[in-house]
């Protein structure tokens, strides 16, 4: 029997999950919108001509949560029932705990090429898909599939 290593289940241990975000901007008027795509489109699109200044990737990088940070952020999100005095937990509040708290680096710049830092009002000021896809790619890099956990 193998013995357990602390690379394996130290999550400061751990290296950095490398998430990328492919998007286009679709202008429309004088109105821009975001959609987001797959790799592959990113790839076909930057093979168009025309298009390959409308498609853009934002690599990030993601941390995995320690038991601590998981406890205190469950422990922020949890509240009791009044009339029931059942435990709720705020699933929405804890999804963006876990995105604030996950995040670590990006590449994001702004329109002279200067990194765009993390931090609490740059995330809220974020686009709604671009947090969505971001919170669910790193939900399922981190997630074991029943397929996995059958092998």
């Amino acid at each position: 029997m193998s013995k357990g290593k602390a690379s394996h289940i130290f999550s400061n241990a751990k290296k950095h999950i490398e998430i990328k975000i492919f998007y286009r901007v679709i202008q429309r008027y004088s109105n821009e919108s975001i959609k987001i795509i797959t790799e592959e489109r990113y790839k076909t699109l930057l093979e168009n001509e025309k298009e390959k200044d409308s498609v853009y990737c934002i690599s990030t990088l993601w941390k995995n949560m320690s038991w601590a940070e998981y406890n205190k952020l469950m422990k922020e999100c949890t509240s009791e029932d009044k009339l029931t005095g059942n435990l709720k937990i705020d699933q929405i509040g804890f999804i963006d705990k876990k995105f604030r708290t996950c995040l670590s680096d990006w590449d994001v710049v702004d329109d002279t090429g200067k990194k765009i830092p993390i931090t609490s009002e740059i995330l809220d000021s974020l686009d709604a898909d671009i947090v969505d896809e971001m919170v669910n790619k790193y939900s399922k890099s981190v997630s074991v599939g029943k397929e996995s956990m059958e092998k």
